[in-house]
């Protein structure tokens, strides 16, 4: 599988990842007694490293991009995100 493959393959699965947490977010807040508070608690503990994560993977399939286009004598892409959010 080559790295631009990968690439999209983590994102698709950070998609999957976060609609997965949102649903169990959605489905503890309404079994919760206060809706915002118990979404929070079930929501939050798992958002932020799925986040983190996928962040680090990105950069890091971002960094083995850049350098097989590098050996390869291709130019490279801009792929680093100039920001986070």
């Amino acid at each position: 599988m080559s790295l631009r493959t990968r690439k999209i393959v983590t994102l698709l699965a950070m998609d999957a990842a976060l609609a997965a947490e949102l649903a169990y977010g959605f489905y503890s807040g309404f079994h919760g007694e206060d809706f915002s508070q118990s979404f929070l608690h079930a929501y939050l503990p798992v958002f932020l490293p799925t986040i983190i994560g996928f962040m680090w993977t990105l950069r890091r399939l971002n960094k083995k991009i850049a350098a097989e286009d590098e050996a390869a004598g291709r130019e490279p892409e801009n792929t680093a995100p100039q920001s986070v959010f």
